[in-house]
């Protein structure tokens, strides 16, 4: 008995540690590249670039209808590009089936600590989504908090740019 638990034990860790840690690239794979590819446009050269998508616009962000309604928003800051947020369509849910579970297995015991805190907080939308913080990538991926674990939305900046 004392073998087999050892044997699962082994076969568990081994499976954990050969988990690639999620990479910039992975995700912005699954986004359409016009978006992915934003830097330091500014309101009116992304207005055009979007036109026809905007649902409305001000100036602190742009909201797109995109792949359906109002889901996709470009933040900026002082008229300029600061963040893309996309809510996951059904193709990049498809494409992205174990990616819960390697974002969180890349995470320190400190992060997965506060990814816990968080669901904890007080509020009416605690507890539906599970946030995964990767400032070192410039991302942010959000879940839904169901046995599946799908992808919900993702959080976008340049790299080494300032946090949303």
């Amino acid at each position: 008995m004392k073998k087999l638990i050892y044997i699962l034990f082994i076969g568990v860790t081994a499976n954990a540690l050969s988990m690639e840690k999620v990479k910039r690239a992975e995700i912005t794979s699954l986004v359409p590249k016009e978006l992915s590819t934003l830097s330091s446009e500014d309101l009116n050269s992304l207005t055009n670039k979007f036109k026809k998508k905007i649902s409305e616009k001000n100036d602190s962000a742009l909201f797109l209808n995109y792949f359906s309604t109002n889901d996709v928003t470009i933040g900026l800051k002082n008229k300029k590009y600061k963040y893309v947020l996309i809510q996951a369509n059904e193709e990049m849910v498809d494409k992205s089936k174990d990616l819960f579970a390697r974002a969180y297995s890349g995470l320190t015991d400190a992060e997965k600590l506060k990814v816990s805190e968080d669901l904890k907080l007080p509020g009416h939308e605690t507890g539906r989504t599970i946030s995964i913080d990767m400032p070192e990538e410039g991302m942010k991926l959000e879940f839904n908090n169901n046995e599946k674990k799908t992808l919900h939305s993702i959080v976008l900046w340049p790299l080494g740019g300032e946090h949303p």
